[in-house]
């Protein structure tokens, strides 16, 4: 990521850091294209958000970084799949 990124301009002028919010929303839509990956009939699904369990912010995102997310099912139902998820 380059400084240029429109969030590092109003995220903390002296200090730019990605915001948390876009992480977990990277993660969220990182874990539904698994999720649709193995559903049949996808065209016709929606993937939602439904809750995070114990997000942690270990160290800024700052610009010349590279986000990395790795993202895995943890339990899967019919409707409902558990992921677990970390930025590398």
């Amino acid at each position: 990521m380059t400084g240029n990124e429109p969030f590092f301009q109003g995220h903390f002028p002296d200090f730019p850091v990605m915001p948390g919010v876009l992480i977990i929303e990277a993660m969220a839509q990182a874990a539904g294209v698994l999720v649709l990956k193995t559903i049949a009939d996808r065209e016709k699904k929606l993937v939602l958000l439904v809750s995070i369990e114990n997000a942690k912010f270990r160290r800024p995102v700052v610009p010349g970084d590279q986000l990395r997310l790795e993202m895995s099912v943890v339990k899967r139902r019919a409707s409902v799949a558990k992921m677990a998820g970390a930025p590398r």
